[in-house]
This record gives structure tokens, sequence and C-alpha cells, in this order.
């Protein structure tokens, strides 16, 4: 199923020092279905930049025949660079509501990246 879309989005990023904010406002469509979303993440990362540990929250909105349908999620994580052309990222998520009344769930993602230069 093909599925076609356009968006168009502003975003602001801001760091106290090892603290950084980021915040994301989307609108645009999703097969002809207005669609707003929001993101807004916090992390602290180390001195060195090896290590970077944060909490997320993504509101996505859609609007259909039957009104508008709302999901939310929250997730925590950390990213390691083991060395530098490895890093480990660890995650955590939760689905707090989905569209059309989905039933809540968690979701732990483990990756292992490795770039070839």
């Amino acid at each position: 199923t093909r599925v076609e879309r356009w968006r168009i989005a502003g975003d602001v990023v801001h760091y106290y020092g090892p603290i950084g904010i980021l915040a994301q406002l989307s609108y645009g469509q999703t097969d002809k279905r207005d669609t707003l979303n929001a993101y807004a993440e916090l992390n602290r990362s180390t001195a060195s930049e090896t290590c970077v540990t944060y909490l997320q929250f993504k509101s996505y909105n859609e609007a259909y025949s039957s009104g508008w349908e709302h999901a939310l999620s929250v997730s925590a994580g950390i990213r390691y660079a083991v060395a530098p052309h490895s890093t480990f990222s660890l995650q955590i998520s939760r689905d707090v509501s989905g569209f059309f009344a989905t039933p809540e769930q968690s979701i732990i993602d483990a990756q292992m990246r490795f770039r070839f230069d």
C-alpha cells in the first residue's frame, strides 16, 4: 500500500552546557488527512560526548472521518560510543495511547551500529 504524505515542520534546539532541549512541531497530510505531530526531547551528554541519555515525548494526531485520533509515546534511552566507529544504544518506549483505542504497549530496542569509512 502506498501512503502519500507531506509535512512542514519547525524545530528548536538549545543547549545549557551538557543538557540539551529539542522540540519540533509538524503539520501536513497523510493520505489527504490533516496531521499534526509534536516531539520533545531532554538529553544529557557526558563531557567527552561519548554517552548521551535522553527522554522523549512524541504526540501524533490525525484527522479521520470519525474525528481526530491521538497517540502518545514516551521513550527513555542511552547511546554510548563504544569506539570511534561503533555505537551501542538501548531504549525503552511506552505507547501511552494509540489511534482507535489500541492497547498500551512497551517496546525495548537494543542496537549496535558500525560505521565503515
